[in-house]
């Protein structure tokens, strides 16, 4: 069997293996790819819900559905009971004004960085 390494040392893997060479290198780029528009999104987003609500009460709300999340974390770990819904509706009522409608977009700001870059 031809085991010679890879094209970019001046030595060939047999072609099976430089496809399966050029398949893992594809992925890495489609996933960087993906990394990047995702960080995007995530940014995009956080302008948009600054601009549209100012920087205080967005940095207000947005550590208030921080820690609430963070809670129902870790009651769901612990297997305690829910918190008042209607309590966090009011807190957001005051914080945000006639924008709390927003509180949802900052909620889904809240979980895509979780996602993508796991806070």
């Amino acid at each position: 069997a031809d085991v010679r390494l890879g094209a970019k040392h001046g030595l060939h893997l047999p072609p099976e293996a430089e496809a399966e060479e050029d398949e893992a290198s594809a992925t890495t780029r489609s996933d960087a790819s993906d990394a990047a528009a995702n960080a995007h999104k995530v940014e995009t987003l956080r302008m948009m819900l600054e601009s549209e609500l100012g920087a205080q009460p967005f940095v207000q709300a947005y550590k208030y559905l921080q820690d609430v999340s963070r809670r129902a974390m870790e009651r769901e770990d612990g297997g305690g009971g829910g918190g008042d819904d209607g309590d966090q509706q009011a807190v957001l009522q005051r914080l945000l004004g006639r924008k709390a409608h927003l509180a949802h977009q900052i909620h889904k700001l809240i979980t895509l960085e979780e996602k993508v870059f796991g806070i």
